[in-house]
C-alpha cells in the first residue's frame, strides 16, 4: 500500500495519540527524519493541542470514543507494506484550509477567554468625517493628548475637543451619528456605546437603533432618548436641548421634562429644566446647513467641485431650492469658501428665505469683501431685512462698476427713501429712469410703487393717481415694496388695499423691519 502526503494526517494523529503499532511508529519516526513537511505539520498539531489545553477547550478522546475516531481516520496500514513517497514538499491547499480553520477556532476561543478575564474591548466609535485640522483627543488611560484624523477610533474614556474652525462626525457603531460642532468637548463613556458626556459646545445627535437608551450627560442634566434626533448646546452656563424628531427626556436632580419634536428646553446648574417652548430655529441657520448635509448621505461621496457644478446647474435652471442644497453641502466641505455662501445667499433670496439669505451674504462678504459680487437680489435682501446702509453701500459700489445699470440706481433710491433722504432718493429714481428702468418688468413695478409712495408723501394726488394707474393687477414684488403699497393705500383710506398689502408683506417676511407695524395695522383694520 502506498502512503502519499494526502494520507499523512492519519499517521500524524495516530502518532500523536499513541495509536500506532510499535513497528509503524518506528517507521513513521524514520520518515520524519527526512520529511520536513511532516515534521512541521506534527509541530502544528502539538501546538494546537497545547493551546486548547490552556483555554480549557481541549478534551482528550475517551476510551469508548477511540473506536469511532479510528473509524473516521481509517485503518492504519502495517508498516512493512507502506512505501513512504514524497510527492510534494507543500501541503495541499484544501489541507491548509482545514488546519487553518481549526487554528482560527482555537484563537477565537482564546480571545473569548481573555475578554471574559477583563481585557477591555475596542468600542466601534470612530471619527467618520472631519472638517479642519484642530481635532484633539485625550486618552484617559494614558493622559496623552494628540491630534486625530478621519478614521481614527475612540476608546472608552477618550475626550474629544474641536478647536475653532473644526467640526467632526462620529459614527457610533450601528447606534447612530454625532455631529460635533467647533469649540466642543465630548467624552465617550462606553456602556455599550450609548453613554457620552458633553461639558461645553454643541452637538447634533441622530439615534437610528432602538434598544438601550442613548444618554448624554452634561453639568446641567442628562438627556435620554430611544431613537430620535436632537441638538445640545452648552453656552455661558446654560444648556439648551432642542428635539428635531420624536422626543427626548431632559432630567437632573431637581426635575425632568419631556421635549417633543419641534420644541426645546433650557437648564442651568442648581435648577430644574424649564418647561419646553416652541423652537423657532430662526437663529440656527448655520446648523440647518449642517443638518441638510447629514440628512443626505448620497451627497457625501461627491467632491466640492462636483457639488458646486450641480449647484450652478440647478441655479441656471431656476431650481433654486435644490441649488441651495448643493451649495449647503459644499459649505460643509469648504466653509471658508466665499463663493459657496454667496451662491447660498442668491438661492435663498430667490425662494424668499430672506433672513437666511442675509446671513449667507454676510458670511460671504466677511470672508472676502473685495471679491463679493452684488446685484439687485443682494441689495433687495438687505433692504428687506432693514439693513439700509449696507444695501446702499453695496449698490453704490456696483454703480462704480456699472453706472448704466438701472437696478443699482433703483435700490440706492429705495435705501435713501427708507432712511428719510427723499431728495437723494428722487435723484436716484431719475437716474434709474434715464438708464432704462422702464425696459425691465421687475424693476419697473418697483419704480412705480416707489414713485407713488413718494407722491403720497408730498400730497401730489395727480402724480399719485398717475403712477397707481400703471400698477399691474397681478402686482408681485419684494416684501420691502409691499410696505410702501400698504402705506400708500393707508394714505388713500383704502382699508381693503392696505389690509391685502400688509398680509402679503407678513407672508413673505414675518421677521422683517416692518413686521411690528404690519401687525399693529392689521389688528386695527380688523376692528374697522
Amino acid at each position: 500500500m502506498r502512503f502519499f502526503h494526502f494520507q499523512k494526517d492519519k499517521w500524524i494523529l495516530g502518532y500523536l495519540w499513541n495509536q500506532l503499532t510499535p513497528s509503524a511508529r518506528e517507521a513513521f519516526e524514520r520518515h520524519l527524519e527526512g520529511c520536513s513537511a511532516c515534521r512541521a505539520q506534527l509541530e502544528k498539531e502539538k501546538n494546537l493541542e497545547s493551546l486548547l489545553h490552556e483555554t480549557g477547550e481541549y478534551m482528550a478522546p475517551e476510551k469508548e470514543g477511540l473506536d469511532d475516531l479510528k473509524a473516521k481516520i481509517g485503518p492504519l496500514p502495517p508498516y512493512e507494506y507502506v512505501e513512504i513517497k514524497e510527492k510534494s514538499s507543500k501541503t495541499p491547499l484544501y489541507r491548509q484550509f482545514a488546519f487553518q480553520s481549526v487554528a482560527v477556532m482555537a484563537v477565537m476561543a482564546l480571545v473569548a477567554l481573555l475578554i471574559w478575564m477583563g481585557i477591555p474591548r475596542i468600542e466601534p466609535v470612530k471619527v467618520d468625517k472631519l472638517v479642519g485640522k484642530g481635532l484633539l483627543i485625550t486618552s484617559i488611560n494614558t493622559g496623552v493628548t494628540k491630534p486625530y484624523n478621519r478614521g481614527d477610533r475612540l476608546y472608552r474614556g477618550d475626550i474629544l475637543r474641536t478647536q475653532p474652525g473644526t467640526r467632526a462626525v462620529l459614527k457610533v457603531g450601528n447606534l447612530g451619528t454625532i455631529w460635533v460642532q467647533q469649540g466642543t468637548q465630548i467624552a465617550f463613556l462606553g456602556q455599550e456605546n450609548s453613554e457620552f458626556s458633553v461639558d461645553s459646545g454643541e452637538i447634533w445627535v441622530q439615534v437610528d437603533r432602538h434598544g438601550n437608551p442613548f444618554r448624554v450627560h452634561t453639568p446641567m442634566g442628562k438627556v435620554s432618548v430611544m431613537g430620535t434626533e436632537f441638538r445640545i448646546l452648552i453656552k455661558e452656563g446654560y444648556l439648551t436641548v432642542a428635539c428635531l424628531k420624536s422626543k427626548v427626556k431632559l432630567e437632573n436632580e431637581y426635575g425632568n421634562v419631556i421635549i417633543n419634536q419641534g420644541w426645546k428646553s433650557y437648564a442651568k446648574p442648581g435648577m430644574a429644566p424649564k418647561d419646553p417652548v416652541k423652537a423657532s430655529g430662526g437663529n440656527d441657520w448655520r446648523n440647518q446647513v449642517d443638518y441638510y448635509g447629514k440628512q443626505n448621505p448620497e451627497q457625501q461621496k461627491l467632491s466640492y467641485l462636483q457639488l458646486m457644478k450641480l449647484a450652478r446647474e440647478n441655479y441656471s435652471k431656476g431650481d433654486y431650492a435644490d441649488a441651495w442644497k448643493y451649495y449647503a453641502w459644499a459649505s460643509v466641505l469648504r466653509p471658508e469658501s466665499p463663493r459657496v455662501w454667496q451662491g447660498m445667499g442668491y438661492s435663498s433670496g430667490h425662494i424668499d428665505q430672506i433672513q437666511r439669505a442675509k446671513k449667507e451674504f454676510l458670511a460671504s462678504y466677511n470672508l472676502d469683501s473685495d471679491s463679493f459680487g452684488v446685484d439687485w437680489i443682494c441689495g433687495s435682501v438687505f433692504l428687506d431685512t432693514g439693513d439700509y446702509s449696507m444695501a446702499e453701500m453695496m449698490m453704490r459700489r456696483m454703480i462704480q462698476e456699472k453706472p448704466q445699470y438701472h437696478g443699482c440706481w433703483l435700490l440706492v433710491g429705495e435705501a435713501c427713501m427708507a432712511q428719510g433722504q427723499y431728495d437723494e432718493a428722487r435723484n436716484c429714481y431719475n437716474k434709474a429712469w434715464i438708464t432704462g428702468v422702464k425696459d425691465c418688468e421687475c424693476c419697473y413695478k418697483r419704480y412705480l410703487i416707489d414713485m407713488a409712495y413718494m407722491a403720497s408723501l408730498s400730497g401730489n394726488k395727480a402724480e399719485l393717481n398717475a403712477y397707481m394707474s400703471k400698477w399691474p393687477k397681478d402686482l408681485s414684488v419684494q416684501s420691502f415694496n409691499w410696505c410702501y403699497v400698504a402705506r400708500t393705500y393707508q394714505r388713500l383710506g383704502s382699508i381693503q388695499g392696505e389690509r391685502s398689502a400688509w398680509y402679503k408683506y407678513m407672508k413673505m417676511n414675518p421677521q422683517g423691519p416692518f413686521a411690528k407695524e404690519a401687525r399693529a395695522r392689521l389688528d386695527k383694520l380688523e376692528n374697522m
